[in-house]
């Protein structure tokens, strides 16, 4: 008699959409590809030290639903002519990489209730995505894996690789066929090397598996991501100070090309406390005024519609705008930061 070897701890296969059909049902204006291919150039001439305004990332930790997403998003287009000495980018995220268990992000548990509806979850993605490009805004994304980003790629201006992630060569791969500038964290436990390394990995071409806009496993050729820089995150010990970007810029210069390096004011910089951003954003806005470190091209910093964050369980009652992840500044709170980030910022320095 036969055995069976395969799927045996599977319990269901569902077939879902395909990029290609996901954006047809929600394309690309031709404004939202503009704004696309300005913001990815813009992005570009940051990282190069071509135009002197400071890179700043900020949004939701995650992402959880439409309405939400794009109230914040129609703020955020608001408050950026304030801010010219800045190129700011919404950090919009629907994947959620988890050390253990939890809650994995909205493409994939888009109801917050482990249905795992991943069909809505990417198509309400892609809806997001494009309704946010159209609105003139720059999206930055964390880039998860080969597949979410391929429904979502034409809208990002500028992506990262994580610190759970850094380390792991398929992801290296897939960064070397991303067609926007891509950032990589040092690990969780604070190795800037491995990040460094990534950087240096990603420059070169690869073929890795991946998936084309229509569904099928294909094998895919990257030419190779020139835009390759370092974020810093914090690790065991915060890695913001003079003395941590200098160690970084020294790991670049040897491996040549761009210098550049993004400084994440949350994660282990900030002890995972949102307020404690503020004294992170401000003490690198100063090392890159008074004290000229060049290499420093951008903040990240995690900001919602409220402050706070809540937990997602059966039976707790939802705050609308609150972060369901890591806790964040609200509106408020991050229109008065970046006023004070913006006045300290000298262009040049």
């Amino acid at each position: 008699m036969a055995t069976k070897t395969q799927d045996i701890n599977v319990q269901k296969i569902i077939p879902l959409p395909t990029p290609f059909e996901l954006r047809d049902t929600w394309p690309l204006t031709t404004h939202a590809l503009q704004n696309v291919e300005y913001a990815r150039q813009a992005v570009q001439n940051i990282l190069a030290g071509t135009d002197p305004r400071l890179l700043v990332v900020i949004g939701p930790c995650s992402i959880r639903n439409y309405e939400e997403t794009l109230e914040y998003a129609m703020w955020f287009k608001k408050i950026t002519p304030l801010f010219p000495r800045f190129l700011l980018a919404m950090r919009v995220c629907p994947d959620k990489p988890r050390t253990t268990i939890g809650w994995p992000g909205f493409s994939d548990d888009p109801t917050m209730d482990g249905s795992h509806n991943v069909t809505e979850g990417l198509r309400e993605t892609r809806r997001i995505f494009a309704a946010i490009a159209d609105l003139g805004v720059p999206i930055a994304t964390e880039v998860f894996g080969p597949f979410t980003v391929r429904y979502i790629s034409d809208a990002v201006s500028y992506g990262w690789i994580g610190a759970r992630s850094v380390a792991d060569s398929n992801h290296r791969k897939l960064a070397s066929a991303l067609s926007f500038p891509i950032g990589f964290k040092n690990t969780a436990e604070g190795s800037i090397a491995i990040a460094v390394d990534a950087v240096a990995t990603a420059r070169h071409p690869h073929s890795f598996k991946g998936m084309n806009d229509d569904g099928r496993l294909s094998q895919v050729w990257g030419a190779g991501n020139q835009w390759g820089h370092i974020i810093l995150r914090g690790g065991v010990v915060p890695n913001y100070d003079a003395a941590s970007i200098a160690v970084t810029q020294k790991l670049l210069e040897k491996i040549g090309g761009i210098s550049a390096l993004v400084v994440d004011c949350a994660h282990s910089n900030s002890g995972k406390d949102a307020h404690k951003q503020v004294d992170v954003a401000q003490a690198v806005v100063a090392h890159r005024s008074v004290d000229r470190i060049a290499i420093v091209k951008g903040l990240m910093l995690e900001s919602d519609l409220q402050t706070g964050r809540q937990n997602i369980a059966p039976g707790t009652t939802y705050q609308r705008g609150v972060s369901v992840t890591d806790a964040c500044l609200g509106i408020a709170e991050t229109e008065l930061l970046l006023s004070r980030l913006h006045a300290a910022y000298t262009i040049g320095g």
